[in-house]
């Protein structure tokens, strides 16, 4: 009864028909959002829909529906330990990284490009080629000792199809990840965990990833540039059970790769000239610091173990409110 009421009154177009409505009540999907139209007394009046329209009976929900497995637990840590080591060995810069799928081997990897890095802008060569050839999964870029958010700036420059994602305060045993659904230049934010496949620990990484990062105090923001033909791709690859780990290293480079212990000594003086903030300064940017968000035990193990960090700071956990009458 009420869907055939709906139908009597209620009708739907995709622009505006080329003759007038033939109901009271219209919805008009146009270049700029969905629309509904009524004809009054008054005149026709016509507001942008936010909520429900009506004469409609399916729901949908904003997000992804993957069709490729989920982001092994792996690439998540070893992207942590990477940005940690740039904030300690780049004097607290920032750095960036993507993770790709290759469809034909079933596997994820990570592409590590030629960037200048900062305290608070990133700079990347974008690579076309490696981009054609697979699946380009999530840009992502740390925060150094900020917390994770989107930036305006990120905002307009990540207007393609795929995920982002944010890893600040590094310097934290836990550290702040934020993570979002990128359409068109419209985003949906989404959680993390739900990106990622189990918790596993970090692997290790070529050193010649650091060496692609270059400490330019006065850099640009991160945005895309040309890439240079003479630097190649230097990449880290993980498939499924049972696939061998391969690492393509660029000209010339040597066999050595990196990964950090518990011990700050590890990092030399450029480590132990970094300031050391206290965990329970009350100033505004220490409250923001706590609020991180745990994925639980397992995850907590081995992010804390992903790299070095300065500080613990524990989960964030809203406080319990009583009231007494």
């Amino acid at each position: 009864m009420i869907k055939s009421l709906f139908a009597a009154l209620t009708d739907h177009h995709i622009e505006l028909p080329e003759d007038d409505f033939t109901k009271p009540i219209n919805y008009v999907m146009a270049k700029n959002g969905c629309f509904e139209v009524r004809d009054t007394p008054l005149g026709r009046m016509t507001v942008r829909v936010e909520d429900e329209i009506a004469g409609l009976n399916t729901e949908m929900d904003e997000g992804i529906e993957l069709d490729i497995p989920l982001i092994p637990g792996k690439i998540l840590t070893t992207i942590l330990e990477f940005f940690r080591a740039v904030y300690h060995e780049k004097n607290g810069a920032e750095a960036f990284l993507q993770v790709f799928y290759n469809e034909e081997e079933d596997e994820f990897f990570l592409h590590c490009p030629k960037q200048e890095v900062s305290g608070a802008l990133v700079t990347f060569e974008r690579d076309p080629e490696l981009e054609a050839r697979h699946v380009l999964v999530m840009d992502i870029h740390s925060h150094n000792s900020m917390p994770a958010f989107f930036s305006t700036i990120d905002d307009e420059d990540e207007q393609e199809d795929r995920l982002y994602g944010v890893i600040g305060c590094v310097h934290q045993r836990l550290p702040h990840m934020s993570f979002r659904l990128g359409v068109a230049g419209r985003f949906v934010e989404m959680e993390g965990k739900s990106l990622f496949g189990e918790a596993e620990p970090a692997m290790n990484w070529p050193q010649a990833w650091l060496d692609q990062c270059e400490y330019a105090p006065f850099g640009h923001h991160r945005r895309a540039g040309k890439k240079e033909p003479e630097v190649d791709s230097t990449y880290l690859r993980w498939g499924g059970p049972g696939k061998v780990e391969e690492i393509e290293k660029t000209k010339d480079e040597d066999e050595s790769t990196t990964s950090f212990g518990k011990s700050p000594d590890s990092f030399g003086s450029s480590f132990s000239s970094l300031p050391r903030r206290s965990s329970t300064r009350s100033s505004f940017s220490s409250r923001r610091r706590r609020r991180v968000e745990s994925w639980g035990p397992e995850w907590d193990e081995v992010l804390s173990n992903a790299g070095e960090w300065v500080e613990d700071v524990q989960p964030y956990k809203p406080m319990s409110r009583r009231f007494s009458i």
